[in-house]
């Protein structure tokens, strides 16, 4: 009782090819580890929405998929979080961060099983004492993709320089070779301080920032704060598997140009960066 449920289903179509009791399950394991990484209540947000997976993000994923559509479902809570040093361990069989007799360690390895023979991919981001969200992704059924609207689904090429301020090395290379691939030219950093110190002595030359929320040392949102005080005008793209709306919010407020989820899909990044370098 002490646990606010939000439902935001938007996606227009969602018949995939699959176990429903299997998916049930995925879905219940999820809630209920995020039932426990709330022991004093908060908030449980499940969101669902249709996502065109291009070539590029095929190809850089762990996970064996094929380009088309796909049905993202986002498990997400405001709990405890879950530290770096357990999060690449979380989907291993038998590991677990509950006390002795609480749990097997053997929900999470399950999900990820389900996940894989499902042709799809999870990715879990977290923030210690903000919460953890969990996004599966499965390709939707023929009959479910033929009644999609068509969209466009083209890479849009550009130039200009643009920061990328980023503590995860896999992060700042996959970013690298798709701005690049895409006509920009990169400069990257591995966290906010020296980011920001980078963006001081190159502000002129740089066009957009793309900007990591959750890093050590400086978080987001003061990193944020300061560029904008260095530069009013300066144009942001917020990065983050794991962000409240209400921080979306109040930084759009303050100026914040857009927000982008981990892990990128390079057409996305494409058209968001187009739309806001666009000349005005």
């Amino acid at each position: 009782k002490r646990i606010n449920l939000t439902l935001n289903l938007k996606a227009e179509q969602s018949v995939i090819l699959g176990e429903f009791s299997e998916l049930q399950n995925a879905v219940l394991n999820l809630g209920i580890n995020a039932t426990h990484a709330m022991p004093d209540g908060g908030e449980l947000s499940i969101s669902s929405s249709v996502i065109h997976v291009d070539e590029s993000y095929c190809n850089t994923s762990i996970f064996d998929l094929k380009p088309g559509n796909f049905i993202e479902v986002e498990v997400r809570d405001s709990g405890v979080g879950i530290s770096p040093e357990q999060l690449g361990r979380i989907f291993e069989p038998f590991f677990t961060t509950k006390e002795q007799g609480k749990g097997t360690g053997l929900g999470l390895a399950s999900v990820y099983g389900m996940v894989k023979q499902q042709q799809g991919a999870i990715t879990v981001y977290s923030e210690l004492n903000t919460g953890t969200a969990f996004n599966m992704i499965f390709p939707l059924s023929k009959e479910a993709e033929a009644l999609i609207e068509p969209q466009a689904h083209e890479l849009i090429m550009g130039t200009g320089c643009i920061l990328v301020i980023d503590d995860e090395s896999v992060i700042r290379q996959t970013a690298t070779a798709l701005l690049t691939s895409m006509g920009y030219t990169v400069l990257v950093s591995e966290n906010r301080r020296s980011g920001f110190e980078l963006y001081q002595d190159e502000k002129e030359n740089i066009d957009l920032v793309l900007l990591d929320m959750v890093m050590p040392q400086m978080n987001g949102l003061e990193c944020f704060n300061l560029l904008i005080k260095e530069n009013p005008d300066i144009k942001v793209i917020l990065s983050s598997g794991y962000l409240r709306d209400a921080d979306i919010s109040d930084m759009k407020e303050k100026g914040l140009k857009d927000f982008i989820r981990k892990p990128y899909r390079s057409i996305e990044l494409s058209q968001k960066i187009a739309g806001i370098l666009k000349p005005s």
